[in-house]
């Protein structure tokens, strides 16, 4: 691994907001998503730190020219794929910021979007976390409020999502700040003291539930996780399946593991609650639901279709 320095003279200084990135294949996407944050966060005082995963040649040369021509910007080189959790955990040994914030590098941040977090933040009242709406280039809302759930059912505690009902970016439903059980890292803002208190993410989840883990284990602390709906982040996972086909679904052992070490460590199970309605309406053609539903991820956690 190797870090880049601060490229801002005032060394001694540091940043506002740290964002972090990892940067595994798809450079265009992470491309794409440089460029919305360079677009749409004017004003504020920033490092942006990428950490590459390796294995692109083409993401490893698009990122240094990026650092060259920015000095926001600060890398963190891989020779191989570490794992999610380890390469956010990089990013976050050398951030500076106060805040932090993980972003997905296919992301697309909207206007005014670290605005709304920033402002939820301004009043340090027992929040740990801070989790920006994800929605869809159809306006349909891809992640949000509605779609995470900490529940007990016949005894037994289940943690996962509930996409059963299509919303767009401009119901009521979600657009409204709330509590919520946990909150996934597509786009997820925290206090790095805070997140120094609990050690980051946990390495023990490569490719998955490192976000569910990280949200409750902020809970633990005695702080909660605030769903900001001001906070607007494109995200259309269902438009590019090329990180699932050619990175964790080959890893079908680790995805496994990391399900049963979660379920083993919250006493919970894993679980996915879905109707093909709002699968598809976040843009899963019905190949992919087929397969995504039919394949892998049967075996990983609970699965209920809940298709009228």
């Amino acid at each position: 691994m190797t870090v880049s320095p601060r490229l801002d003279p005032r060394d001694s200084t540091t940043a506002t907001v740290s964002i972090i990135l990892l940067s595994a294949l798809r450079w265009n996407l992470t491309e794409r998503c440089l460029q919305s944050i360079y677009e749409n966060t004017p004003g504020h005082d920033l490092e942006i730190i990428v950490v590459d995963m390796g294995g692109s040649p083409d993401a490893e040369n698009g990122l240094r020219d990026h650092a060259t021509r920015d000095d926001r910007i600060r890398l963190v080189m891989n020779q191989h794929n570490m794992g999610t959790s380890r390469g956010r955990n990089q990013a976050l040994e050398v951030a500076t910021g106060e805040f932090v914030v993980f972003l997905d590098n296919d992301a697309v941040v909207c206007p005014h979007w670290l605005d709304a977090l920033l402002r939820a933040a301004q009043v340090d009242n027992g929040i740990g976390l801070y989790g920006g709406k994800l929605i869809c280039s159809n306006d349909h809302v891809y992640f949000c409020n509605r779609y995470v759930h900490d529940v007990v059912r016949d005894g037994r505690r289940y943690v996962g999502v509930n996409v059963t009902a299509p919303f767009f970016r401009d119901d009521p439903e979600v657009n409204t700040e709330e509590l919520v059980p946990w909150y996934p890292t597509g786009c997820l803002m925290g206090r790095r003291r805070d997140l120094e208190a609990i050690a980051g993410f946990d390495e023990r989840f490569r490719f998955v539930e490192e976000d569910k883990d990280l949200s409750l284990r902020m809970r633990e602390l005695g702080k909660e996780i605030l769903y900001v709906p001001g906070c607007e982040v494109i995200h259309d996972r269902g438009q590019d399946a090329v990180y699932d086909a050619s990175i964790r679904f080959k890893n079908i052992a680790e995805l496994q593991r990391d399900v049963h070490d979660f379920e083993k460590r919250w006493r919970c199970r894993v679980e996915l609650i879905y109707s093909r309605e709002c699968l598809e309406s976040l843009g899963y053609a019905p190949e992919l639901i087929e397969d995504m539903l039919g394949g892998p991820l049967k075996d990983l956690f609970t699965v209920i279709d809940e298709t009228p």
